[in-house]
């Protein structure tokens, strides 16, 4: 019993997936894919990309879709820092920090603690009524 209960606090919420600075890795691949699903937590959407590497096949969580701005495109090459997660065998990729190489731009998604940087974007937003 004791096993299954550590079990069960180790894997942690089914579907939730967090921001670990222990466990980060960087990626290089190619978007195969641009979506947006509803968040685990809030119901609100969220934008994620399929990113194609050379080992492997990342879902890539970036956040809500007015924070992006200008929306990845697919087959673009980027470069990915954030937060590996499993679910089911899907390797899961909550983003720091995203590199779009062909225009050579970078989005900056979570603050060097892990803590998304839209969360004070959103109360300024509130404030001025946007």
């Amino acid at each position: 019993m004791l096993f299954l209960v550590i079990t069960l606090i180790l894997a942690g919420p089914q579907g939730r997936f967090y921001y670990d600075l222990e466990n980060q890795i960087e990626i290089k691949g190619r978007i195969i894919k641009v979506g947006e699903e509803k968040g685990p937590r809030s119901g609100a959407p969220l934008v994620f990309l399929m990113v194609d590497a050379d080992t492997d096949t990342f879902k890539i969580i970036l956040g809500p879709p007015w924070y992006i701005e200008e929306l990845p495109r697919r087959g673009e090459i980027v470069e990915v820092r954030g937060s590996l997660n499993k679910n089911n065998g899907e390797h899961i990729i909550v983003a720091g920090f995203i590199n779009f190489r062909s225009r050579n731009r970078d989005i900056y998604l979570r603050d060097k603690e892990g803590f998304p940087l839209w969360r004070c974007a959103d109360r300024m937003r509130r404030r001025r009524g946007r």
